[in-house]
C-alpha cells in the first residue's frame, strides 16, 4: 500500500535546509551592502542574483517559496480532517484565512503587490508628497501594519491556546517560536518604516533592509516549526 507523505513530514525534513539557506542570503546581503564590488567579481553576477535586497531573483523567488511552504503548513490546521481535536469555527477560520494570506504574500514578494497598494494609497492620500518617498509606494506601511499588528495579538492567543495542549515539552518550544513570530512579525514593519524615515530625510540606502530580510526570514521559519508542532501534536495517529 502507497504510503501518503504527510505535510509535516515534508516539513520537518525541510527545516535545517531552510535555514542554512536563509542563513546564506542574509550573509550575502550583508556583504553586498558593506561591499558592493563582490559583484564585479568574475562570477559576480551569481552573487547578485542572491541579493534579498533586489527584485525578481533567486533569493526572492526563494523567499516567495518559503511563504507558500509556510501557507502549506496552515492547511491541515485549517481544512483537514484528520486531526484528533475539531478546532472551534473562529480558530479554524483563522488558519484557512492564513492559508489565502501567506499565498498572497508569497505573490506579493515576486511581482511588488504591496508597492502598487502603496503608491494607491498615497495618490489618495496625498501623505507622501513633496517628499523623497513620493511615488515610491511606502504608503503600504498604512495597510499591513494594522493587519501585523491585529494578526499578531491573535496568532499569541490562538497558538498558546492550542499549545496548552500538547505535552510539556512541545508547549515549551513552541512558545519560544511563537514569541520569535510575534517579535519578528512586529519588528519587521517598524524596520520598513525606520526604513521608509531615513529614505523620508537622506533619499540613501541603508543596512536596515538587510536586518529586516533576516527577521523576515526568522518569522517564516518559526512560522513552520510552530505550524508542524501543531500539526504533530493534533494530527491522528
Amino acid at each position: 500500500m502507497e504510503q501518503k507523505v504527510k505535510i509535516s513530514d515534508l516539513i520537518s525534513y525541510l527545516i535545517k535546509p531552510l535555514v542554512y539557506i536563509s542563513i546564506g542570503i542574509i550573509i550575502i546581503a550583508f556583504l553586498l551592502h558593506f561591499n558592493d564590488n563582490f559583484v564585479n567579481l568574475k562570477y559576480g553576477w551569481i552573487i547578485r542574483k542572491f541579493d534579498i535586497r533586489r527584485e525578481n531573483n533567486v533569493a526572492v523567488w526563494f523567499e516567495s517559496n518559503l511563504f507558500l511552504l509556510v501557507a502549506l503548513s496552515f492547511v491541515p490546521l485549517g481544512f483537514s480532517k484528520e486531526l484528533k481535536t475539531e478546532f472551534n469555527k473562529f480558530v479554524k477560520f483563522f488558519f484557512q484565512i492564513s492559508v489565502f494570506g501567506f499565498v498572497f504574500l508569497a505573490l506579493d514578494e515576486m511581482i511588488s503587490v504591496h508597492e502598487y497598494l502603496g503608491k494607491f494609497v498615497e495618490n489618495r492620500t496625498g501623505i507622501t508628497e513633496g517628499t523623497n518617498i513620493e511615488e515610491v509606494g511606502f504608503g503600504w506601511i498604512l495597510i499591513y501594519a494594522p493587519i501585523v499588528f491585529v494578526g499578531s495579538f491573535f496568532v499569541w492567543s490562538i497558538w498558546s491556546k492550542l499549545l496548552k495542549e500538547l505535552d510539556g515539552k512541545s508547549y515549551k518550544v513552541g512558545k519560544k517560536f511563537v514569541i520569535l513570530i510575534i517579535i519578528g512579525a512586529i519588528s519587521t514593519v517598524l524596520m520598513e518604516v525606520v526604513e521608509g524615515f531615513f529614505w523620508f530625510e537622506n533619499k540613501v540606502d541603508t543596512i536596515f533592509p538587510c536586518f529586516e530580510e533576516g527577521i523576515e526570514f526568522m518569522t517564516l521559519i518559526s512560522f513552520l516549526v510552530c505550524n508542524n508542532i501543531l500539526i504533530k501534536g493534533f494530527e491522528k495517529e
